[in-house]
């Protein structure tokens, strides 16, 4: 009568859709390192600098959602850059307070 896939498939509704295992900027990251390590003739330092890279995303992303990025591009770069990942929203240096 109580069937454990039921409960399986809700409780992973909200994670983001993987390819290869991999999240979408974990794929990125990945693809963009094997091309990088295929066109350039210094194979050790774009290993480490992709693992690198790789490892960082995995350390920021720790514990928050799948769209951190995008909270954390919104937040912290130029407007001129936030305005291209999220053109609706007002910038992020103009904060009204409300009381």
């Amino acid at each position: 009568m109580s069937d454990p896939t039921i409960y399986d498939i809700i409780s992973h509704l909200d994670e983001s859709p993987r390819y290869l295992g991999l999240s979408l900027d974990e794929l990125f990251i990945g693809a963009t390192g094997v091309m990088l390590l295929v066109i350039s003739s210094h194979k050790l330092i774009v290993g480490l600098f992709s693992f690198g890279l790789y490892s960082l995303s995995k350390h920021l992303k720790r514990g928050n959602g799948p769209r951190y990025f995008l909270v954390l591009i919104y937040w912290h770069w130029p407007h001129a850059i936030a305005q291209m990942v999220a053109p609706k929203l007002p910038p992020s240096h103009l904060r009204v307070w409300r009381a």
